[in-house]
């Protein structure tokens, strides 16, 4: 069977749209399924996968308030059957969802998705459109322990996507 990677495109120039959008800082990561997991399950393994970086910002009065690195993706989009199906969804959820008071909105420039029901095992797979290569797509797998590192180190624009692939990425 052929890598989920290799039914992406090179570039993803509608991706354009988002590059004014402010406050991607602050939103999380959504995790598809390529193999039908239910949304109980996804929710799970989004918790699992975000760690401890769930900020609280809501304090005392307000715990419900919080800014998440990974969330499962919305239960209409949810399941996709390919990458490159995901990719295309994430970016038109994101242009119908990309208004500042909108608290559906996702991290427009990456996403992550399971592609094995032992996703212990086999990773989960992080793509990002690179805005310092023109729209570039980068795909790579990642160990379930690194994802809060390297997701942050991306919506943070602390590192590269290939440097954040060179270094986690799974070969």
């Amino acid at each position: 069977m052929p890598e989920p990677s290799h039914d992406l495109p090179k570039c993803a120039p509608t991706m354009a749209s988002f590059a004014d959008f402010h406050g991607s800082e602050f939103l999380p990561f959504p995790l598809y399924t390529l193999v039908g997991l239910p949304h109980p399950t996804l929710e799970n393994l989004a918790k699992t996968l975000e760690g401890d970086a769930a900020i609280s910002t809501g304090g005392n009065d307000n715990p419900e308030d919080v800014i998440h690195l990974v969330v499962a993706a919305d239960v209409s989009i949810m399941r996709q059957p390919s990458l490159n199906a995901a990719l295309d969804q994430h970016i038109r959820y994101c242009k119908d969802h990309s208004h500042g008071d909108d608290e559906k909105g996702y991290f427009p420039f990456g996403f992550l998705a399971v592609h094995d029901r032992v996703w212990e095992a086999e990773s989960v797979w992080l793509v990002c459109v690179d805005f310092e290569e023109p729209f570039a797509v980068t795909a790579f797998r990642l160990e379930p322990g690194d994802v809060e590192s390297c997701c942050a180190s991306i919506r943070d624009d602390d590192e590269g996507v290939k440097e954040l692939r060179n270094q986690f990425g799974m070969r």
